[in-house]
């Protein structure tokens, strides 16, 4: 029943995302506005590793009005575990300063794989995203139910993430 749920749980990630690719940037971190921007910072959340390498905007007017601007962000996801995880797009969204979760533009992600062990992958995640606010990227596979048997059974969903500061989004972060 474990391997019917997970084999589902990884194929729903998989139909509603697909993979992109782009060149990252060349610093590993730049600052904006005096915060340190958190592209290309290694953080493991449990035995999978995830990396936001880069994130720059694209040219599409028919996203957003005003300051809102079509952003892409790529990341990079390896499994360290032994067994199959799904990765995708589903359990990643921008925090704005004030507090407000913004998911990611969904017709456009493509991102979306199961990945056997020690297997990695790269892809893009879109946002419509004010280009005047600062913005927080958070990886919380527990909030949509993605576990692997490694991780503990009683950690509390709103604590289990990871987080990388993105300050206010330009292009060529």
């Amino acid at each position: 029943m474990k391997k019917f749920l997970m084999i589902s749980a990884s194929l729903l990630v998989v139909i509603g995302l697909s993979a992109c690719s782009m060149s990252p940037s060349k610093d590993d971190s730049k600052e904006k506005n005096d915060e340190k921007v958190e592209l290309k910072k290694e953080k493991v959340y449990s035995d999978i590793k995830v990396t936001p390498l880069a994130m720059n905007i694209v040219k599409d007017d028919s996203y957003g009005q005003g300051n809102e601007k079509l952003f892409k962000i790529k990341v990079k996801m390896e499994n360290q575990s032994k067994e199959s995880i799904g990765a995708g797009a589903a359990p990643f969204y921008m925090k704005s300063d004030d507090g407000k979760n913004i998911s990611y533009v969904g017709e456009r992600n493509k991102f979306g794989q199961e990945l056997k062990p020690k297997q990695s992958v790269e892809g893009d995640i879109y946002y419509v995203l004010d280009s005047k606010k600062k913005y927080t990227f958070v990886y919380n596979p527990s909030a949509i139910g993605i576990s692997t048997k490694s991780m503990k059974k009683d950690f509390d969903a709103n604590d289990r993430k990871l987080t990388w500061k993105i300050g206010i989004p330009k292009d060529n972060q």
